[in-house]
């Protein structure tokens, strides 16, 4: 992920933030039929850049930060081979509070998945 700020604000002209998340995780289904009902968690870190300027200073530093996600989903096959994925997780993402961003937050997805061969 990449962030680039587009307005003026207390953080200079051109603020910049990247973040490079390393996760693994899984998913626990309570069905395996066609509508499949799902937890999922995972966690890991994040290698965090940031680049931007705080009272004439300009700060340049590259961290990690812990991180985990957990949530649920529902993941539907409306045909043999076509399925719907929809799921939505809470993200927390361990910062330092003194940081310029925070991704903590909600998250939510719709994925569609084609499922080759047979089983």
């Amino acid at each position: 992920m990449k962030f680039k700020q587009t307005i003026e604000n207390k953080f200079g002209d051109d603020p910049k933030f990247t973040v490079i998340p390393l996760q693994v995780g899984g998913r626990y289904y309570f069905l395996l039929e066609s509508f499949r009902p799902y937890l999922l968690a995972m966690s890991g870190f994040n290698i965090i850049s940031q680049k931007y300027s705080y009272e004439g200073a300009t700060i340049d530093t590259t961290s990690s930060h812990l991180n985990f996600q957990i949530g649920l989903g529902i993941d539907v096959m409306i045909i043999s081979q076509l399925g719907l994925d929809i799921h939505a997780m809470y993200n927390s993402h361990l910062f330092d509070f003194n940081a310029a961003y925070n991704l903590t937050g909600l998250e939510y997805g719709v994925g569609i998945k084609w499922k080759f061969g047979s089983e």
